[in-house]
C-alpha cells in the first residue's frame, strides 16, 4: 500500500464517522502525539459544513504540521505543493497579521507571540488560526489583520494545549498554556510524565479546567531544586552563598531554609531578589515558623526551591507571595500526582514544604486523580470537591482544610468524597500538623467527609484533625460531618478534643476496625452527634449509648444521655439519663440520676443516687443523698443536706437537713430539721409512724411513743 493510497483511506474513514463540530469553517485540525496513522489519533477533529474541491486542511502533530486538500471526494496529503504558497507556521502576531492575502494556506500554525496595542499588552500564544473573510480585531476570538484585510481567527476553542510549545522545559510549557486558556479555558495534556520544577500558577483566573487524560505531573527531583549553603547563614541576612545555584532557579522563586528535617527546624519562606554568580540575593530575610528571625545556619545546610504543583492564589497576602485572592471553578482532573518524596524531596518534613496542590474558591473540583508519595501534605486550601481520587504512600494530611478570613465567604464549603487514601499522614510528630487525614486550619470546617475508605500509615493520628481552636478565624473547626466512611488502623477518630465554642459535628455511619478511641479526652458539646457507627477489632469509644443518635455528653469515665445531661461537668464516674440530669454539676463524684431534670441543680454534690422526673432538682449540693420519687426532694428554693433517704412522690420536698428517711407519698413534704424518720402515704404533720434518730425514738398513730433506754 503506498503512502498517499493510506492517508486517502485514514482521512475518509474519520470523515464518514465523526459528526462536524462548530466553530471551524474551512478546514479539520486533528492532534496526534506521534505520526498520524488509524490507532494513535488522541484528540478530536472538526470538519466544514460543505465539502469542495479545493479546501485546505491541517493535521497538528507534536512535531509538526501536514497539510491536505479536498478533490474528488477525498482528502489528498498535499503538504508539498502548499508549502510553496503558505508557509503555514508564524514565529509572531506580527508576521501573522502581514501574510499576503493572495496566499493559498487555510489553516496556520502560530509559535509563542504577544502584541501591544494602546499599551496594553496581549498574548496570543500558540495554536492554529483559520482564515477568515470577516471580523475585526476584538481580542475576543482573537482575529489578526493588517489594512490589507487578512483576517484570521483561532479555531481550537478553549482546548489549549502545553505541547503546543516546543523548547521550553514542561513547567514553562504549561504555564503558557494555563495564562493562554484564560478565564473559562481548559487546558488538555498528553498522556506522558511532565517534570515540574516551577510550580504552576493559576494567579486570578476563574472556571479553569485542566485536563490530565492520564498524564503524571512530577516534582522535579530534590538535586534539581535545592542548593547547600558554602558559607554560613547569619540571622537577618538578606543574601546567601551557595556551592552552586540549581538550574531552575530564578527572580520570584520561594526559597526556604533547612536546619533538620522538623517543622521547628524549617524556616517562612523567602523569595529570590536576583541571582549574581553562586550568590543570592533575597526580597526579605528567613523568619523562622512562629514569627522571629530563623536562627544562624552553618555552612553545608540546605536551600530548598519551595513549590506546590499548582497553585492558586493564596487566601492572604503574603508579602512578595502576591495578593489575596482565589480560584472559583477550578477543575483539576484524570492526573497522576506525584511528589517525587523519596528523589531528595524529603530534606524537610514540615506541613508548610512542598504541598501537591495549594487552592481555595467556592465550586472547584478535584477528581479521578492520583496523588502519591507526597513529602508533605497532598491537598491545602478550602471549597473544593475532592471526590473520587486515589491517595497512597503520602507522608501529610490529604486534604488541610485552611483560609483566612479575607476569603472564607468565597471558599466554604468543602467536600472530600468516594476517596481512596492508604497508608498517608504518617509523619505527625516531626511536621507540626497533619493531625488527621483531614485537618484543620484557620477557618478549617464545613466539610462533609462521605463514603471513603481510609487505612492508616500510622497508628497514633486521627481520622480527623484536631477540632481545638487556636483563636483563628471566626468560623474556625465549625460543623465537619464524618459520614459513611470505613477507617481502619486510627489511634483516634477525632485528633484533639472538640471545643466548646465549635459546634455541629456529626460521626455516624462510619465503620471504625482498630482505630482504638474517639478523643484523647473527648469533652464534647451539646450540638455534637455519634451514633449508628459500626466499632470493630480494637475500636472501644467507651460509651455504651453510641448507636443512639440523641445528645451524647461524655467526659471520661462520666456519661450522659438527654439533652444537657451531664453538659458541664469535667469530673469522673458520673451517669446521668434524662434531659437536664445532673445539668448543674461541675465537680462532683459518683452521682447517678435517671429522669428529666434528675438532680439539675446539683453542683458539687457526691455519691448522690436521683430516680424520677424532677427528684432532687433543687439540690445544690449535698452527700451520700437516695431521693427516689417524682419531684422528691425538689422544692422552688435551693437545697443541700447529706444522708438523706427519700422515696416517694413529692416527699421531702422542702426538707433542707441531714440524715432523714422519708416514705410514701409526700411523706414529710413541709418537715423541716434533720434525724428524722417518717412513713405515712399523705403529706400530713401527724403521720403514722414518726421518729427522731438522734432522741433515738418513734411514735406510732400521733400516740405510742417508744423511746429507747440510754442502757439498752
Amino acid at each position: 500500500m503506498t503512502g498517499r493510497f493510506f492517508w486517502v483511506l485514514v482521512l475518509f474513514f474519520i470523515i464518514t464517522c465523526v459528526k462536524a463540530q462548530e466553530g471551524a469553517v474551512g478546514g479539520v485540525h486533528i492532534f496526534s502525539d506521534t505520526t498520524f496513522t488509524k490507532t494513535n489519533i488522541i484528540e478530536g477533529w472538526t470538519q466544514p459544513d460543505s465539502l469542495f474541491d479545493g479546501l485546505r486542511a491541517v493535521v497538528y502533530f507534536h512535531d509538526g504540521i501536514k497539510y491536505f486538500k479536498y478533490k474528488d471526494d477525498h482528502w489528498l496529503y498535499d503538504q508539498d505543493s502548499l508549502y510553496e504558497t503558505c508557509q503555514g507556521v508564524f514565529n509572531n502576531y506580527n508576521e501573522l497579521k502581514k501574510t499576503n492575502p493572495l496566499m493559498a494556506c487555510q489553516i496556520v500554525r502560530v509559535k509563542d507571540f504577544k502584541d501591544t496595542i494602546q499599551n496594553k499588552i496581549y498574548l496570543v500564544t500558540g495554536g492554529l488560526f483559520l482564515k477568515d473573510s470577516l471580523g475585526t480585531e476584538d481580542r475576543g476570538t482573537v482575529i489578526a489583520s493588517d489594512s490589507s484585510g487578512v483576517m484570521w481567527r483561532t479555531i481550537h476553542g478553549n482546548d489549549i494545549f502545553p505541547d503546543w510549545w516546543s523548547g521550553v522545559k514542561d513547567s514553562k510549557k504549561i504555564q503558557k498554556a494555563v495564562s493562554y486558556a484564560g478565564n473559562g479555558g481548559k487546558v488538555v495534556f498528553t498522556n506522558r510524565e511532565y517534570v515540574i520544577d516551577d510550580e504552576i500558577f493559576l494567579d486570578s483566573l476563574q472556571n479553569l479546567h485542566l485536563n490530565g487524560r492520564k498524564a503524571t505531573l512530577k516534582a522535579a527531583p530534590g538535586a534539581a531544586r535545592n542548593a547547600t549553603l558554602s558559607a554560613p547563614y547569619n540571622e537577618g541576612s538578606y543574601s546567601i552563598e551557595v556551592e552552586s545555584v540549581p538550574a531552575s532557579w530564578e527572580p520570584g522563586d520561594i526559597l526556604i531554609l533547612i536546619a533538620d528535617q522538623t517543622n521547628d527546624g524549617t524556616s517562612g519562606t523567602s523569595q529570590i531578589d536576583s541571582i549574581t554568580g553562586n550568590t543570592v540575593y533575597l526580597k526579605y530575610y528567613f523568619t523562622s515558623q512562629f514569627g522571629g528571625l530563623f536562627p544562624s545556619q552553618p555552612a553545608g545546610k540546605k536551600v530548598i526551591k519551595n513549590i506546590n504543583i499548582v497553585r492558586g492564589k493564596p487566601s492572604e497576602e503574603h508579602g512578595g507571595l502576591g495578593s489575596a485572592g482565589y480560584n472559583k471553578g477550578t477543575i483539576i482532573e484524570n492526573f497522576i500526582f506525584d511528589g517525587n518524596k523519596q528523589d531528595e524531596n524529603e530534606v524537610s518534613l514540615s506541613w508548610s514544604v512542598n504541598n501537591l496542590i495549594a487552592l481555595h474558591g467556592r465550586g472547584s473540583e478535584i477528581r479521578s486523580c492520583k496523588f502519591i508519595n507526597a513529602p508533605s501534605e497532598v491537598i491545602t486550601g478550602h471549597g473544593i470537591n475532592v471526590h473520587d481520587n486515589v491517595f497512597e504512600n503520602c507522608n501529610g494530611s490529604v486534604y488541610h482544610l485552611s483560609a483566612h478570613d479575607t476569603t472564607f465567604l468565597e471558599s466554604y464549603p468543602a467536600y472530600f468524597v468516594n476517596n481512596s487514601v492508604i497508608n498517608c499522614n504518617n509523619s505527625h510528630n516531626i511536621s507540626g500538623h497533619n493531625e488527621g487525614l483531614i485537618s484543620f486550619s484557620w477557618n478549617g470546617g464545613y466539610v462533609v467527609v462521605n463514603g471513603n475508605y481510609f487505612v492508616s500509615g500510622n497508628s497514633s493520628n486521627g481520622v480527623i484533625g484536631s477540632l481545638q481552636g487556636y483563636g483563628m478565624g471566626a468560623h474556625d473547626r465549625e460543623i465537619v460531618i464524618l459520614s459513611n466512611n470505613y477507617c481502619k488502623g486510627f489511634q483516634f477518630i477525632v485528633f484533639g478534643s472538640h471545643q466548646t465554642s465549635t459546634r455541629s459535628l456529626m460521626i455516624t455511619g462510619n465503620i471504625f476496625e482498630d482505630c482504638t478511641y474517639l478523643a484523647p479526652n473527648p469533652k464534647m458539646d451539646f450540638s455534637v452527634k455519634v451514633c449508628g457507627n459500626v466499632q470493630v477489632g480494637t475500636t472501644n469509644f467507651g460509651i455504651d449509648f453510641r448507636n443512639s443518635c440523641q445528645y451524647q455528653a461524655f467526659i471520661d469515665q462520666s456519661l450522659g444521655y438527654g439533652k444537657n445531661s451531664l453538659s458541664s461537668t469535667d469530673k469522673y464516674y458520673n451517669s446521668a439519663f434524662g434531659n437536664y440530669s445532673l445539668e448543674s454539676t461541675t465537680s462532683g463524684d459518683f452521682n447517678a440520676a435517671l429522669g428529666n431534670s434528675a438532680g439539675k441543680s446539683n453542683l458539687q454534690g457526691n455519691r448522690n443516687t436521683f430516680l424520677g422526673t424532677w427528684s432532687g432538682v433543687s439540690m445544690t449540693g449535698g452527700d451520700d443523698n437516695t431521693i427516689v420519687g417524682f419531684w422528691a426532694r425538689g422544692s422552688s428554693i435551693s437545697l443541700s443536706g447529706d444522708k438523706n433517704v427519700h422515696i416517694g412522690s413529692e416527699r421531702g420536698r422542702s426538707n433542707n437537713g441531714d440524715g432523714n428517711v422519708f416514705i410514701g407519698y409526700s411523706a414529710g413534704r413541709y418537715m423541716e430539721g434533720s434525724n428524722q424518720l417518717v412513713i405515712h402515704n399523705n403529706e400530713s404533720n401527724s403521720p403514722l409512724i414518726f421518729g427522731k434518730f438522734d432522741e433515738r425514738k418513734v411514735e406510732i398513730n400521733g400516740s405510742m411513743e417508744y423511746k429507747r433506754s440510754k442502757f439498752f
